[in-house]
């Protein structure tokens, strides 16, 4: 029974990866396989539907293939991943697709959105979230108004719309019905905290029909069964790919700050009581019985930053470098709003810039330390409500730079930890998948945390220089934020 094994499928926007892991945290296989992004225009970010269901379809079956007989005998249950504000829509009758993917990073409706002026703290007591154009509903919006062919299927009393993981979770079941889960449903900006169901005055203030939504289940559930040749695994949890990688490594830690750094950065933590922070999100993370909630910040440009920065400078290498002429002369500084600037500031519709000049290389450094000055931007707020920051625990992709984890640490003057295995999204649905058995749970309680890993301490002879190259950010971002406001 220790080797009971669970398939994850993660599906996170540049690529679809499968992972097998057993009980005690073990990868025991793993496969991956690219998806392209298509931006149409600068505000839209699309995927095919179709190429994200049969690579999720293709790195399943390669990841079981890995499996020894044994291994695969003990395969008990699946999980699926997604990034939370990505969206599409398609017909009620045969689940046949009729936009592509809308992206979470797509905002073609963030006018629309801000011509209705929504009341931020009227929209957060409803749904832990700011107003935002990420998320999915005014995309929903916006298909119902502006594209014919969702137009005629609703017209015909054949539309659906959703996130994007209740979708999947139904193709590569071949369910008939469409549900999703809390996770993925709060980040439609249409859900409610106090109901686990979709909110009606929501529903109201985006002109959204309820039969249009998928009903929302609980993050394990029966979703359908996958089947991977002869192998039939039922799939048993569907949640958002931030919200499980806070369980990557077991339950989360008191005083402890978990990263994802990929596309996107999210900064997560436990919270207690009712003081939440009104410039951060309160993000269901898992729901059971009752919801699990967490404080969490959002720097919607990271990896995506980088891309942008690498295009824009014509550079083949977005790899960070320590410290590029950091004592030699004055570097540039850069107001990060790639993908809108997020928490704590909120600025859908800021233009990112340069502040000072500087060579290519000195402009790069300017884009990677912007990313961790919005992360520490919202520490700062966590701790000011009381958070009592003792460590930081990073994962995704940019966590593989050790520049990048040691400037977090003489930044944030807090040690950071960077496990070995950074998957953390499916590693956090493996250990929930765990916690369904009674022996799965006292199995993973012993073994899920006995991971290696490098520890980054702040440095005392890089920290001021690094600081205080922070201070001047807030004072340059702070201008630009009246700016803006004028």
């Amino acid at each position: 029974m220790s080797q009971t094994c669970y398939l994850i499928l993660d599906q996170g926007g540049q690529s679809s990866r499968a992972l097998v892991i057993n009980a005690k945290g073990q990868t025991l296989a793993r496969a991956a396989q690219a998806v392209a992004t298509q931006t149409p225009d600068i505000d839209r970010v699309e995927q095919s539907v179709e190429e994200l269901v049969d690579s999720l379809q293709q790195v399943a079956e390669q990841a079981v293939a890995q499996l020894t007989p044994a291994q695969r005998d003990n395969l008990v249950a699946a999980a699926l991943v997604t990034q939370r504000s990505s969206m599409l829509c398609w017909q009620r009758d045969n689940l046949e697709a009729i936009t592509p993917v809308i992206s979470w990073q797509d905002r073609r409706a963030h006018r629309w959105l801000a011509e209705q002026k929504i009341n931020p703290q009227w929209f957060r007591h409803h749904t832990g979230l700011y107003p935002n154009a990420h998320y999915g509903a005014s995309k929903m919006h916006w298909c119902l108004n502006q594209d014919d062919q969702v137009q005629q299927a609703f017209i015909e009393g054949n539309l659906m719309f959703g996130p994007l993981a209740g979708y999947l979770a139904a193709r590569l079941t071949h369910s008939a019905d469409v549900k999703v889960d809390p996770a993925n449903a709060q980040r439609t900006g249409l859900y409610s905290l106090d109901h686990n169901d979709w909110d009606a005055d929501l529903l109201q203030l985006f002109d959204i029909p309820r039969n249009l939504l998928p009903d929302i289940a609980y993050s394990c559930d029966h979703y359908g069964s996958l089947t991977l040749g002869d192998l039939t695994l039922p799939l048993q949890l569907v949640s958002g790919d931030q919200s499980a990688a806070i369980f990557a490594y077991g339950q989360p830690a008191e005083g402890a700050a978990y990263i994802n750094a990929g596309t996107g950065a999210f900064v997560s933590a436990l919270w207690h009581g009712t003081n939440y922070p009104e410039q951060l999100l309160r993000s269901i993370v898992y729901f059971a019985e009752q919801p699990q909630f967490v404080v969490e910040g959002t720097v919607n440009g990271a990896g995506s930053a980088l891309n942008w920065a690498k295009n824009l400078l014509h550079l083949d290498d977005c790899g960070e470098q320590e410290d590029i002429s950091i004592n030699t002369g004055e570097v540039p500084l850069f107001i990060n709003a790639v993908g809108g600037l997020g928490s704590p500031y909120w600025r859908a519709n800021m233009v990112s810039s340069f502040v000072g000049q500087g060579s290519d290389q000195q402009k790069l450094l300017a884009v990677q330390d912007s990313i961790k000055f919005l992360l520490q931007s919202n520490l700062m707020v966590m701790q000011s409500h009381g958070f009592n920051l003792q460590k930081i625990v990073v994962s995704g992709g940019l966590s593989q730079s050790d520049v990048f984890c040691r400037r977090l640490a003489d930044l944030t003057n807090t040690p950071v930890w960077r496990p070995e295995e950074v998957e953390a999204s499916a590693r956090g649905a493996a250990y929930l998948l765990a916690q369904q058995s009674k022996v799965g749970r006292a199995i993973s309680a012993a073994k899920w945390s006995e991971l290696a890993g490098t520890e980054f301490t702040p440095r005392q002879e890089t920290q001021q220089a690094l600081q205080q190259r922070f201070e001047r950010w807030r004072a340059a971002l702070q201008n630009r934020l009246s700016d803006f406001s004028a």
